[in-house]
């Protein structure tokens, strides 16, 4: 099950990349190009340390000759994924340098000489685009987490499972709201993020953290107390 997701989540992860290209070239999006090329080298890293988990995994099968056998199958394969990988990053860093020309002269005409416009214009691109790759690492590791707790009547599951479209809806609604400049949303969300800091290092944190890191962080507080656990063992 565990090299199944690996393996599931990283053809998922080209194919979104592939969307997120098209929707760059489309946009005139050079951020968005830039953070692709950063997720093809992440791509390319975890296609290597997928090659040992997965001869790893093959040799734990029962069937010694059919470990070998599928070894010898799909050792070619193994090797090309992170090579091409390698290989394609490298072109598509060439592509991207080569395009920023073109699609700074592009915003160029649209916007024209404004620096102070041009300046407000970029922070909107690295804000659409870090919510596009938000998308993915969020959905990727609540996947992740569902298939480690797979049961359906699980209440941890359930909530792992609700997390995921809310967190799609979230993100959507950041990237609706910040296109017809509505002040109001956008000052609600600050006003909430506020809120959230202020509640920091007030004892929240042992609250929201799961029963079992709970425990684990209760223990470390009270290993350097000393009055109590004299007691205890008395």
């Amino acid at each position: 099950m565990r090299l199944q997701s690996f393996l599931g989540l990283y053809i998922f992860a080209l194919l979104y990349e592939l969307a997120l290209s098209y929707d760059a070239l489309r946009r005139r999006n050079t951020i968005q190009l830039v953070g692709l090329c950063i997720c093809n080298q992440g791509l390319f890293a975890f296609g290597i340390l997928q090659m040992r988990e997965i001869k790893d995994t093959i040799a734990t099968l029962a069937n010694k000759d059919l470990s070998d056998r599928l070894q010898d199958l799909y050792k070619i394969e193994l090797i090309l994924v992170p090579v091409l990988l390698g290989v394609g990053t490298l072109c598509m860093s060439f592509f991207t340098w080569k395009l920023r020309g073109e699609f700074s002269w592009s915003i160029y005409k649209n916007i024209s000489a404004d620096l102070q416009m041009k300046r407000r214009y970029f922070v909107y691109q690295v804000y659409i685009a870090l919510l596009k790759f938000d998308f993915f690492f969020v959905f990727g590791s609540q996947l992740q987490i569902l298939l480690v707790v797979f049961q359906a009547q699980d209440f941890d599951f359930i909530i792992n499972a609700s997390v995921i479209p809310i967190t799609i809806l979230t993100l959507v609604l950041s990237a609706q709201f910040c296109k017809p400049v509505s002040a109001l949303l956008m000052v609600i969300t600050v006003i909430n993020s506020v809120m959230c800091i202020m509640n920091f290092n007030k004892g929240l944190k042992n609250h929201v953290f799961t029963p079992k890191k709970r425990k684990t962080s209760v223990s470390l507080e009270l290993q350097p107390q000393e009055t109590p656990t004299r007691f205890l063992l008395n």
